[in-house]
């Protein structure tokens, strides 16, 4: 994993926890067909 995917994963989580917005509720919105240009990194930062 380079450093921005890490970056990115890690901004998300952070986002998350500071909106009070779920993993789960995030991961809805890229089971809806948004999720093919996610990085590994990224897809698992959203499996619940």
């Amino acid at each position: 994993m380079n450093m921005i995917e890490k970056y990115i994963a890690d901004k998300i989580t952070s986002l998350c926890e500071k909106r009070d917005i779920s993993k789960y509720r995030l991961s809805q919105f890229f089971q809806e067909g948004n999720s093919e240009n996610l990085t590994e990194k990224q897809k698992e930062v959203l499996r619940v």
